[in-house]
């Protein structure tokens, strides 16, 4: 293999292959390896190059040169065994970055034992993910303007309605004590970043950011109508 890729991915699976999607929509230059060939066949127009072999063969794997890679990603979770030789077979290879997916705390426990860097549970933290959506109101009546951008944080889209909030400037709304930032306004067909003089008029499409529960707060009284 000539050329350096920037990710590997082996097993495309469905976690496998959701991850190659957006290595892929990020621009990366990916190489995908999967033991199954309709698997790789899925891949195809998406990574740079894939390749059907047993990653539990060494030799198979270092004719692809994967000892040049500085990252590589397992995605293979449900054959812990499979992982683990995976795994353990790039740790001797001196792999920089290894991510790994889990399937149970008994599997994240024994790579952790070999030394993988990063471990991933889909499973498990979307069900957290989940819980916490699913008892925040803000994800429920707003999900079509809210994106979760990492653990915890997330960035809105929300119109002020609220009078009271329209009458000082930025900087005295004291943001960021209540752990939001807002990132833009819109008005009257222009966008704008604010700085600490503007002040927020009724009807402002603003972007908001900061931890999921601060936005929740601060999407609920921006939208209070107040009567005059």
């Amino acid at each position: 293999m000539a050329k350096k890729y920037d990710i590997c991915v082996i097993g495309a699976g469905k976690f496998g292959n959701a991850v190659i999607y957006q290595l892929s929509e990020l621009g990366h230059s990916i190489m995908a390896i999967d033991i199954k060939s309709d698997r790789i066949r899925r891949t195809q127009n998406l990574v740079d190059y894939a390749v059907v072999l047993d990653a539990t063969d060494p030799d198979s794997l270092k004719t692809q040169g994967i000892e040049r890679m500085d990252t590589v990603i397992v995605g293979v979770g449900s054959d812990v065994e499979s992982s683990v030789m995976i795994a353990a077979l790039l740790k001797e290879l001196n792999i920089k970055n290894i991510i790994c997916k889990a399937s149970s705390q008994r599997h994240e426990t024994i790579l952790k034992q070999i030394g993988v860097d990063y471990i991933v549970r889909p499973e498990y933290e979307a069900g957290i993910r989940t819980a916490l959506k699913a008892t925040n109101p803000l994800f429920i009546t707003s999900y079509a303007e809210i994106q979760e951008i990492s653990d915890n944080y997330a960035m809105l889209k929300t119109i002020i309605k609220n009078i009271n909030i329209t009458t000082k400037p930025l900087a005295s709304l004291d943001l960021r004590r209540i752990g939001v930032a807002i990132v833009t306004i819109s008005r009257n067909g222009k966008t704008f970043v604010p700085v600490k003089d503007d002040i927020l008029k009724l009807g402002d499409k603003v972007v908001i950011v900061g931890e999921i529960k601060a936005v929740s707060e601060f999407q609920r009284f921006s939208n209070k109508i107040i009567e005059k």
